[in-house]
Formats: C-alpha cells, structure tokens, sequence
C-alpha cells in the first residue's frame, strides 16, 4: 500500500508545527481517508513520513526498539530530534546501500535539549537538510516557494497554522490522489501534542 502525500512543517524559536493530510492511495485509487501519518518517537519528538505505509510501520518498529534500550539504560536521557534525526538518517542510508531502501520522506521535528524548535528532513536515498521550514513530495515544488515568501524569524503558532493551511489548499487543489482533511502536530515548551484532524474550507465555484 502505497501513500501518496506531502507534508509542510515549520519552526519558530520555541516552538514546531507540523501538517500532513490523511488519505492513503493504492496506485491512483484513494483507499483509506483517516491514516494518521504525524508519530511521537518520544517526549521531545515528533516525525512524519510520506511513501509506503509498511516501510513506515518498519520505521516506527525500529523507533520504538530504541526507546526501549534508552529506557533500559535509565540514565534519565531521552534522545532529542537532532539525534533522532541523525539516527533515521543513516538507517534510510544503510538501507539504501543495501539496496533495500525505505520508501519514505521523512520530517523529524521538536524541541531541543535547549528548548528550540528543530526540523530536519531525510529520505530514502538518506540524503539530508535542516532549516525553518521542509515539504515532501509535491510540495517541494508548490509549497517551498509560499513558506520561502511568508516565514520570519518571529512568526508564531497561529501563523503558522494559517501560513502552512494556504499551503495545504494549494497543493489540494493539484493533486488529485488527495483530500483536504488534515492533522496538526504541535511541539512547544507545553510538550508534544498532536491535534484532531480537520478539513480544509475549500472553494471551487472558480471552476
């Protein structure tokens, strides 16, 4: 079961967001409405991943084996998103390399051990980037552009949402292996959060 998706996530100074829409897709038939795509890796992470939806269960699997050995070594440390980004990054590349790769984009997001916002993309070639704002699929072409335009430096949650939703109505409006319901994913000095999904207003008396 493949998926075909994007995702756009943003970061301010203390704080991260991320948005992904819920539709699974075998080849060009949209199978399942209501797949949840953003996962909590642990208390500071968040991570979103784009392409197969087995691969994606693999890499959550192996996420979950490491938490478990963190948790057992009980030294009260808990991987941050820079690390956990690091570590996905080179089992996308190990994979690769065994030419077995992970067919995923993948979004890793939080709050560091500073209390700053992180966003860091890897993929399955385990090529990688971080910056203040990350697309997958199709919006690496439609939606870097807006996020390029409208992102500062002190930009906050609120426009954030309304900045990454014009995103998301974009993108709907050119892809038709998807729907306009989508799910927030939020990471602030308050903790992970990941909110109820939601649908997009969308207009197409314009037709």
């Amino acid at each position: 079961m493949a998926k075909q998706w994007y995702q756009r996530r943003v970061h301010g100074k203390q704080w991260y967001q991320r948005r992904v829409h819920g539709a699974a897709s075998f080849g060009k038939m949209a199978r399942y409405y209501n797949v949840e795509r953003i996962k909590q890796v642990n208390d500071s992470t968040l991570i979103a991943a784009g392409g197969e939806v087995s691969d994606l269960d693999a890499i959550m699997d192996m996420c979950e084996q490491q938490r478990v050995s963190d948790l057992c070594a009980d030294d009260g440390v808990t991987r941050s998103p820079t690390e956990v980004h690091s570590w996905l990054t080179r089992i996308m590349k190990y994979n690769r390399d065994q030419t077995n790769p992970l067919w995923n984009s993948i979004l890793v997001g939080g709050l560091n051990r500073k209390g700053e916002g992180y966003l860091g993309y890897t993929d399955l070639y385990g090529s990688t980037y971080t910056d203040n704002y990350a697309a997958t699929g199709f919006g690496q072409h439609l939606a870097i552009p807006i996020l390029r335009d409208k992102w500062h430096e002190n930009i906050t949650v609120v426009e954030a949402k309304a900045l990454v939703s014009d995103c998301m109505k974009v993108l709907f409006y050119r892809d038709c292996c998807t729907i306009n319901r989508i799910q927030f994913g939020i990471a602030d000095k308050n903790g992970l959060r990941l909110e109820e999904p939601v649908k997009l207003d969308t207009n197409w008396r314009f037709t």
